[in-house]
């Protein structure tokens, strides 16, 4: 049912960028921001550190804008997040007797080692451009709250097997951060700082107080 949910979510997101693409929404204050990013993590245990250039993040937000004045404007919007946390080490995120924990798995022949958690998000930004129109420079501020649809880990084997399972880890099924964008035209660079926590207090390996964060680029349709 929560993958339903989320496909649906990504369909209907999807489905806006196609009528901005035939004109639709040119005439109207709305536009799509694609986040592509590196997924990160702070204050993990040795067992949980991150292989980053295999930790990734894909957002996909339907935004409103509601201008102030011509230059200045206040934009709020619902889309999904996408998050992928691969472990540099041979270990599996499982769900233990009262907390997460990672089992080692190094005595199989382990490729990629990962979570991935998807979101359904609500971002709230302040937008600032240097000039009106699209051709300009911009910088925004704001954040967001997301609420957890679906999470699962996988193992991809050197053979080319896969194994997957779903479950909650004790993740937080609540997420919220803080995040910037600034760029020109239709290319951004943007930065995530989540404030709180990636498991439930108390949940996480080894007790650590887990926390994430994201960089990349985005592309907007401003």
């Amino acid at each position: 049912m929560a993958k339903k949910i989320f496909f649906s979510l990504l369909l209907a997101v999807w489905a806006v960028a196609a009528q901005a693409q035939i004109g639709l929404l040119k005439r109207t204050p709305i536009n799509l921001v694609v986040d592509l990013g590196i997924s990160g993590l702070r204050n993990v245990p040795t067992s949980m550190e991150l292989n980053p250039f295999n930790s990734r993040t894909v957002n996909i937000y339907y935004m409103k804008n509601i201008r102030i004045g011509n230059c200045f404007s206040f934009n709020v919007g619902a889309g999904a997040g996408m998050e992928k946390y691969a472990f540099s080490k041979k270990v599996l995120l499982e769900s233990g007797f009262q907390s997460a924990v990672m089992s080692n798995i190094g005595t199989f022949d382990v490729r990629k080692s990962l979570v991935a958690i998807n979101y359904a998000d609500i971002p709230l930004e302040f937008r600032l451009a240097s000039k009106s129109g699209r051709k300009a420079f911009r910088v925004a501020a704001g954040g967001k709250i997301g609420i957890r649809i679906s999470s699962h880990n996988k193992v991809k084997f050197e053979n080319g097997d896969k194994s997957k399972y779903k479950d909650d880890f004790y993740l937080n099924p609540i997420r919220y951060g803080i995040y910037g964008r600034m760029g020109y035209n239709s290319f951004n660079l943007f930065a995530y700082y989540g404030l709180s926590e990636l498991f439930r207090a108390g949940k996480a390996p080894e007790g650590a107080p887990v926390m994430s964060f994201t960089f990349g680029i985005s592309l907007t349709t401003f």
